[in-house]
């Protein structure tokens, strides 16, 4: 009973304070992989395209044909 009132009370403080919980992304954005390299270790480095802006990620995943999910 304890946790669910400390939940409630701070659930309830967030709405006096007019505080926005973040939202998770959603999958309306265009993310892309635009191409990528395995290095000597291993992980493969890519060029991640979101929206208008170019990222690079790495990767631990093995195989040789990587999508977006796997950066």
């Amino acid at each position: 009973m304890a946790n669910q009132s400390k939940d409630n009370f701070y659930k309830r403080l967030n709405e006096l304070a007019a505080t926005k919980i973040k939202s998770k992304p959603s999958d309306l954005s265009s993310t892309t992989l635009v191409d990528y390299k395995r290095a000597a270790d291993g992980t493969a480095l890519g060029i991640i395209k979101e929206n208008h802006n170019y990222y690079l990620k790495t990767s631990l995943t093995k195989g040789e044909n990587l999508s977006v999910a796997d950066f």
